[in-house]
């Protein structure tokens, strides 16, 4: 990868207003996540159920239903006509090789990233959607600085990411472990989000057309970064969370020579969650509107992104689900089909959604589940 002599500062605004809203909305949810750690299970029950209503409502009216982008009407399966073909092998077509990648440090705040050396990289993506922001895969690796085992994790956040908080927390937990992480940020999220939209709205705020070509770019992208660190002779698993899962679900089908996959209450078939009480099916169906098929014809169309249609390209032992007993946000029948489908063991947790997404306790867990599988495949 090509080193880059400047380093990657943020912008002001990026440096003052995100941070400083990132620290005041994590207080606010620990202090509530720890508040529902008290009491008996009923109580936590309620109280998990408590905060998956009020951030489902907080990110759809405050992000995903917002009108301050008009919606996005796609034209790739004119260019690209095996966007509607409903096969995976042709929707993920072509597969894109690796590539070189440049590379910028950035400088954290004191305390931050001990041991870590933290860059930025960046690479035009293989897969271009036609918006010079979004086309640029963007990604943060965190290396340790002594004693790497040849191992790195991807991962990818939920559907509305405004910082890097807990890819950066589990890479200062893992970096010690001699495990190297990198957070690549989804199409139309984060730092890929063109003006004036926020983050997460223009994955779905656009017809049937646009959200097909949103998903197909996230998982080739996905797969531009692994083969690239592959070709640096590393060894690669996945991580994501929510939507982040979904999206290593399907990049499961896609990448080859992957050690693991971990995903973290994912939306696991598409096709369940527009017909369950999700707070986000609003935002889908908005888009969709744009373009009306009937619900037979809409599961043909979608199916490459329907994980359980397909074969992973590891063994389901390899793969380990994990579901929040009492999410609002996704269908937990889904993910239990899914597991059945693909073998693979399914971790239960007590919690709703989002709690699930930003337990400490949790994510224990996910560092657990990668010592035990790194042992047995790192002779390969």
């Amino acid at each position: 990868m090509t080193p880059s002599p400047a380093p990657n500062k943020p912008s002001v605004s990026e440096e003052g207003f995100r941070e400083r809203f990132i620290a005041w909305a994590r207080r606010l949810v620990l202090k509530a996540v720890a508040h529902g750690e008290r009491g008996p299970a009923w109580w936590r029950r309620f109280w998990s159920q408590m905060i998956d209503s009020l951030m489902g409502q907080i990110l759809l009216r405050g992000v995903l239903l917002r009108r301050t982008v008009p919606l996005r009407i796609g034209d790739a399966h004119h260019e690209f006509p095996d966007l509607f073909s409903g096969q995976h092998a042709r929707f993920f077509a072509p597969l894109p090789a690796a590539c070189t990648w440049t590379e910028a440090p950035v400088e954290e705040p004191p305390g931050r990233s001990q041991g870590l050396k933290v860059r930025d990289l960046t690479a035009p993506s293989a897969t271009p959607v036609g918006d010079v922001i979004n086309d640029v895969i963007r990604a943060r690796r965190w290396t340790p600085k002594t004693g790497d085992r040849g191992l790195t994790v991807v991962g990818i956040d939920g559907i509305v990411q405004i910082g890097a908080g807990w890819f950066r927390r589990f890479a200062e937990r893992v970096g010690p472990l001699g495990i190297e992480t990198v957070m690549m940020d989804a199409p139309f999220n984060f730092r890929r989000t063109p003006g004036p939209a926020l983050p997460g709205q223009l994955i779905v705020g656009g017809d049937l057309s646009h959200q097909l070509s949103v998903a197909r770019q996230s998982v080739l992208d996905i797969t531009q970064l692994c083969r690239s660190l592959q070709a640096e002779g590393r060894r690669v698993g996945l991580v994501g969370c929510s939507y982040g899962g979904w999206l290593m679900l399907m990049a499961a089908t896609v990448v080859d020579d992957l050690d693991f996959v971990i995903s973290l209450a994912p939306p696991a078939d598409i096709v369940d969650l527009l017909q369950s009480r999700s707070p986000f099916v609003k935002a889908l169906r908005r888009g969709l509107q744009l373009t009306p098929v009937p619900l037979a014809e809409l599961e043909a169309l979608v199916r490459p992104v329907r994980p359980r249609e397909w074969r992973p390209k590891l063994p389901g032992r390899q793969i380990r689900l994990h579901a929040a007993r009492y999410d609002r946000f996704v269908p937990n029948t889904a993910i239990e089909q899914l597991a059945k489908a693909w073998q693979a063991p399914l971790v239960w947790h007590d919690e709703a959604h989002y709690r699930l997404t930003v337990l400490e306790s949790v994510q224990t867990s996910v560092i657990q589940e990668i010592q035990d599988f790194w042992p047995a495949h790192a002779a390969r």
